[in-house]
């Protein structure tokens, strides 16, 4: 059974509880979207391209809901925002780079693991047939790495004075918080499902999985939306 298909069908199973989850967490991305709207002109530069990138995977969400509800096949969706979500946190961090071997290193990043992508797609996991597990892996592991990264340098230069008007720490720990929690989910998916759909345990195991991964989806874009609320142009 395709990812799509099982995504429907555990979704009649649990109809009030685990779609209601998933509406849930896919609307509190409107949360930084409303922010970003009424804060618009004294953001920094930064946050008006992501504000971009917050409309953009709302499109995503929907049409995934649409398209996972209508039994419409939907895995190259996911293939595609895997690449464009992390070229836009990767540029979060570019954006705060100070010096120029760590925005080229960024550069280099993004193309690297966009040919990756490319390469999965076409050797490894079909953007047909199969989740990007390998890809949406590895994105994890590299916005985890920018965002550790970003915490050393931060404690090593002490050059903030108070963290709740920094705008970059509150993204910060969204992005470590959320893949560092979906890490392995993403990692091992694939597997869950195939086992899944053998055994009825693991499906109810693999759904508050996914229970996990909505309340940890949330608590990112709060801090998204705080990290957009104390933004100012000036930084």
């Amino acid at each position: 059974m395709s990812w799509f298909l099982w995504r429907w069908a555990v979704g009649l199973d649990c109809m009030n509880s685990f779609q209601t989850g998933e509406v849930v967490s896919n609307a509190s991305i409107l949360i930084p979207i409303a922010i970003s709207v009424y804060k618009y002109t004294n953001l920094r530069e930064a946050f008006k391209v992501f504000f971009l990138f917050l409309l953009l995977h709302l499109v995503f969400n929907i049409v995934s809901w649409y398209t996972s509800y209508r039994v419409i096949h939907n895995l190259p969706l996911y293939h595609a925002i895997t690449v464009v979500e992390f070229a836009f946190y990767s540029f979060m961090y570019f954006g705060i780079a100070k010096q120029a071997r760590y925005k080229k290193t960024i550069l280099l990043i993004i193309v690297l693991f966009t040919t990756f992508c490319v390469l999965n797609a076409i050797y490894l996991e079909d953007v047909y047939t199969d989740y990007n597990s390998n890809t949406r892996a590895v994105a994890s592991l590299v916005l985890m790495i920018y965002a550790i990264s970003y915490f050393y340098r931060m404690l090593k230069e002490l050059t903030v004075e108070t963290v709740e008007q920094e705008d970059m720490f509150w993204f910060n720990a969204g992005v470590l918080l959320y893949f560092a929690g979906t890490f392995f989910l993403s990692l091992f998916l694939k597997v869950f499902f195939d086992v899944a759909e053998k055994t009825e345990a693991f499906k109810d195991f693999l759904h508050q999985i996914y229970y996990l991964q909505y309340f940890l989806y949330v608590i990112l874009n709060l801090l998204i939306a705080k990290a957009i609320w104390v933004s100012q142009p000036s930084k």
